[in-house]
């Protein structure tokens, strides 16, 4: 494929448990206490990522700029692992204090009461005439891969609770449009590409998971970037854009058997199995690798109802083992309060998650020391390299740089621009680091 830039953000669900309980803001101050003197919650790391707190108390990661699909996992298992380091100190100093309290975090998409919150994915696109309409041809790809890739979710109806493939889907509103919250679109077009603005914009996805399956993680991007890539190639999907996108979304989430038929815009009437296999059929040969052959695995596995076989890499199929398990087991109904907690604890970044990665019952894409080499360390192949490198020369001489995604200063010194995602090196950062390391 074309080389392109991509990266993930992560929003946590955040709890506090415990007699003395903190709220939601309380719990995530002391999350961060020790990142940074003053408390500060919001910042650019050595590794090129971003430690923050968005609206409504959610702690967020945002990797690097990655332009390797093992270097995006890498990078979003090394967010996991800063959160889960700063749970530790956190809950032990609430231990030193005498509280019986001890804050959680969750890589999941919905709280108990129905609030949502993201997992972002973002793509480098070149700026050419039409993106917008080309894009929304591929809007039937993002509303049916929660097949391939959702985190699994236990929805209370009327008749009872149902088990659906995605957390994300039943809470997006628009297909296409520039607003991020209150409208909250499958696709988000507000232009801020963070780079050139005259060569690029930045594809901004909103409606995915969280995963906590490293392969749901690769192959949710990675089918994306093989998308990108074949309708910058000219390949057309014009034939398979939805006639009610919304409608569309929803329907095949609460359809665990994907039988249900959504309509296209030309009136066809196709299941979300047989638009994924459409999309998957028209990526050029030449590109069909790892990525394409576990997506084919994926869709067989569902098509033939064969969820074992992949309840290993894709987190809803692996979700509902554990619980169809706990309830034949236990005779637990899908609604019950052990379930329920059974659901959450898969998504507590120190509970189930990681023990069935470290149990092989969830295959990894990157083992833990390639996830220690991502907290440390940029991608080398971008302009996280670059950054990653200044941020980490100010720290270790104590000095006060200001970084985000495309501009770097140190103290009252003239703004650098670092405005192309590809370049790794810029020799004006590299006369600034040496600036920093002879003070």
């Amino acid at each position: 494929m074309r080389r392109r830039i991509f990266g993930l953000e992560t929003e946590f669900g955040v709890t506090c448990a415990g007699a003395a309980a903190l709220d939601a803001d309380a719990a995530v101050r002391r999350l961060f206490r020790g990142v940074q003197p003053g408390g500060v919650m919001n910042k650019f790391l050595p590794n090129g990522g971003r430690l923050y707190l968005d609206v409504g108390a959610h702690p967020e990661y945002a990797t690097a700029e990655c332009d390797d699909l093992v270097d995006l996992v890498a990078n979003d298992e090394a967010g996991v692992a800063f959160y889960r380091d700063m749970l530790q100190v956190a809950n032990a100093k609430l231990r030193e204090e005498g509280s019986d309290c001890r804050i959680h975090l969750f890589k999941n998409n919905i709280d108990s009461v129905g609030n949502s919150y993201g997992c972002h994915e973002n793509y480098l696109v070149r700026r050419r005439p039409g993106f917008i309409e080309k894009i929304e041809n591929t809007l039937s790809f993002f509303v049916t891969r929660q097949i391939i890739c959702g985190a699994g979710y236990i929805e209370n109806t009327p008749e009872g609770a149902r088990y659906c493939f995605s957390q994300r889907s039943d809470t997006m509103w628009e297909g296409i449009s520039s607003g991020t919250t209150r409208s909250r679109p499958i696709i988000n077009t507000r232009d801020e590409p963070l780079a050139n603005s005259d060569l690029y914009r930045r594809l901004h996805v909103i409606a995915g998971d969280s995963n906590v399956a490293q392969v749901s993680t690769w192959l949710k991007v990675g089918t994306a970037l093989l998308v990108l890539d074949a309708l910058e190639r000219g390949v057309s999907f014009d034939d398979l854009q939805l006639l009610r996108p919304l409608h569309a979304i929803r329907v095949i989430n609460h359809d665990l058997s994907v039988q249900t038929k959504v309509e296209l815009a030309n009136g066809r009437f196709l299941t979300a199995l047989e638009i994924q296999k459409e999309f998957l059929d028209r990526i050029d040969p030449n590109y069909l690798g790892e990525v394409a052959t576990t997506w084919a695995k994926v869709l067989e596995a569902i098509a033939c109802g064969d969820l074992d076989k992949i309840a290993a890499e894709v987190d809803w199929a692996a979700k509902y083992r554990i619980l169809r398990r706990a309830r034949q087991k236990h005779g637990w109904e899908l609604g019950s309060a052990q379930i329920r907690r059974l659901d959450l604890a898969y998504h507590d970044i120190c509970d189930l998650g990681p023990k069935m990665h470290e149990r092989g019952l969830l295959r990894p894409i990157v083992n833990a020391a390639a996830t220690q080499k991502a907290k440390e360390k940029a991608p080398s192949t971008t302009r996280a390299n670059v950054r990653g490198a200044a941020i980490a020369s100010a720290q270790a001489n104590r000095l006060d740089l200001m970084a985000d995604w495309s501009h770097l200063r140190l103290q009252t010194q003239e703004t650098i621009v670092i405005d192309d995602p590809f370049a790794n090196t810029d020799p004006r950062v590299s006369e600034l680091i040496e600036k920093m390391e002879t003070k």
